[in-house]
């Protein structure tokens, strides 16, 4: 009985941490810098290849708008209007951004 209470409580505290509502994954196949922002938030990291960023800042709901600058390119932008969250992206070779 203890055990399946102690099973029962860790769940739950399990279920309450608190989830990034955005990740991003760069499939770019190089290092990229990304900022996202929306509702007065903002968030930067760079990003080896293959790496995904769980970013820690609350979003409000609405438009997101993505940067990321490539070692060799123009930095690009992209803007999503009002994704659901939670939100996963990818950075594709082109720097551009899209719902994963």
């Amino acid at each position: 009985m203890g055990a399946a209470l102690f099973g029962l409580c860790a769940l739950g505290a399990w279920l309450t941490i608190p989830r990034p509502d955005v990740r991003v994954m760069n499939a770019s196949g190089q290092s990229v810098t990304v900022t996202v922002r929306g509702g007065g938030a903002e968030a930067t990291q760079t990003l080896g290849v293959d790496r995904v960023w769980a970013v820690n800042q609350a979003f409000a709901p609405g438009p997101l708008d993505f940067q990321v600058r490539l070692p060799d390119r123009p930095e690009v932008r992209t803007a999503l209007a009002a994704p659901p969250f939670p939100l996963r992206v990818a950075v594709d070779p082109d720097g551009h951004v899209a719902p994963r």
